[in-house]
């Protein structure tokens, strides 16, 4: 099993062809991807997307913070 295990899916930067690039890493192989949130906010979306994509390639959601966002974290984490 491939896994892509760090790819910010998320970044505006994929929004033109977000869909042909998950395609392109399926027909690679890849079965998995990792998608990490760099903040809070948008972890939430991460997930609503992951549950929305086909069961051939798993959108997997990793809630994380960067480290120059931690200090609008508190203890709900």
């Amino acid at each position: 099993m491939l896994i892509d295990t760090h790819c910010h899916l998320d970044d505006a930067a994929f929004d033109a062809d977000r869909t042909e690039i998950l395609a392109r890493a399926l027909s690679a192989g890849v079965e998995a991807i990792v998608v990490p949130a760099t903040r809070l906010e948008p972890a939430g979306a991460i997930r609503a997307a992951a549950l929305k994509r086909d069961a051939a390639l798993r959108i997997l959601p990793a809630v994380c913070v960067h480290p120059e966002h931690a200090s609008g974290c508190n203890a709900k984490l």
